[in-house]
């Protein structure tokens, strides 16, 4: 079945982070319907483009999508369903604001099918969450996550048996924020654990180009020391840890058997769709190993009237690098088999000098896994054994640089 992972782009806020670069416009507390209306469009041409025949996963993203009213968000889903119908067991992800959290919104999103979550948290003291921008202040952040307890998650879940649980969310928190000492972070941390979210994003600050926080910064009006960020990031990857969190990806740390599906398809360098201004997707021609990869145009008028989009073409060198750059972010790593199934040539042949080196370190690391079922298994000889060459969780930390002396 020709199936594909789907991300739709809401890109309106009521207000900008000071730390984001993505692509949002400031909207009046609403998304026009026209911009639904192209969604769906833009939906259409695609399944037709593509000959696609279900949704391995759908993930709503922004922006803000809890801004779509409750009657935008049952067309939208209705119409991406009519189009095309789900796998089984397929995770829809949907992000919202905690300020935006209601037991309305919950009730609405459980009935058309969405069974992920997904908030930004960023941090619980008031003073940094001004500072960055966010809308929601620390009151806010806990009663959205007390809302999330009571009229999301199952009745009665331990954290012991959170295995599959039919309803999941998922919560984002920085590290290294201007203002934040190690102890508010981790004592924020430490808090949202106690609310037993399934999936926590840990991100270490980046400060990006342009941005109101990064001219900030730059003129000394905000603290920031990206040594220090750094530090932070790893006392939370350590408690994340210790609470029993697996870090399976970079920055992507959850209870067993809870990792983003729709993520792990970006990060295996999976076909994926995408739509929406700003939006990006990524088909690869089997025949040529040639990609062809597109953005929805950052322009809401010219999205809306005709669903323009800038597009280029990936040659097959540039997909090995992004094959090895993906790959190697997450903790199962880059799939040995495959990679000599897609480019021709061996992972010994052409990065084994340096992962040797790495290996000697006790930064990198050969491994099995029998992937028709996700677990790791002690031999090759194994039936579905598929070699995987992965950097270690202290590996991972010097990510980049491996990257460097690999590509």
């Amino acid at each position: 079945m020709n199936s594909f992972p789907l991300y739709i782009h809401v890109p309106f806020c009521l207000s900008k982070c000071a730390y984001c670069d993505f692509f949002s416009v400031v909207s009046k507390s609403y998304v026009p319907e026209k911009y639904v209306e192209a969604l769906i469009k833009d939906a259409r041409e695609k399944v037709q483009l593509y000959q696609i025949e279900s949704w391995s996963s759908i993930y709503i993203g922004g922006g803000t999508p809890s801004l779509l009213s409750e009657a935008q968000i049952k067309l939208l889903f209705t119409a991406i369903l009519e189009l095309c119908p789900l796998n089984k067991n397929a995770e829809i992800t949907f992000e919202a604001n905690p300020d935006d959290i209601t037991p309305e919104l919950l009730s609405s999103l459980k009935s058309l099918g969405v069974n992920r979550l997904s908030i930004g948290i960023q941090s619980f003291n008031d003073k940094v969450l001004s500072t960055i921008g966010r809308r929601a202040n620390e009151d806010q952040n806990r009663a959205a996550l007390k809302c999330i307890q009571k009229n999301w998650l199952q009745k009665n879940i331990s954290s012991e048996s959170l295995h599959s649980p039919s309803f999941r969310f998922s919560a984002d928190l920085i590290a290294g924020l201007p203002y934040q000492s190690d102890t508010d972070f981790l004592r924020g941390l430490r808090e949202l654990i106690n609310y037993n979210p399934d999936h926590i994003s840990l991100y270490s600050l980046m400060l990006e180009e342009g941005t109101p926080l990064t001219k900030a910064v730059v003129c000394k009006k905000v603290p920031y020391d990206v040594d220090k960020a750094d530090e932070q990031w790893l006392l939370g990857r350590d408690e994340l840890i210790k609470a029993g969190y697996l870090q399976y990806e970079v920055s992507n740390f959850c209870k067993p058997h809870c990792e983003s599906q729709h993520n792990m398809a970006y990060w295996q360098l999976e076909n994926y769709i995408g739509i929406g201004a700003g939006g990006s997707g990524t088909v690869e021609n089997k025949k040529t190993g040639e990609a062809y990869r597109w953005t929805g145009v950052r322009d809401i008028e010219k999205y809306c009237a005709c669903r323009k989009a800038d597009k280029e073409t990936i040659s097959k060198s540039q997909r090995r690098i992004e094959f090895l750059m993906m790959g190697f972010r997450t903790a199962r790593g880059v799939n040995a088999l495959e990679y000599k199934k897609r480019f021709g040539s061996s992972l010994d042949d052409d990065i084994g000098t340096v992962f040797s080196r790495w290996q000697k370190r006790n930064l990198a690391q050969k491994h099995f896994l029998n992937i028709t079922k996700g677990i790791e298994i002690d031999n090759k000889k194994q039936k579905n054994a598929t070699e995987f060459w992965a950097l270690t969780s202290d590996g991972l930390s010097w990510l980049n640089q491996f990257l460097q002396e690999i590509i």
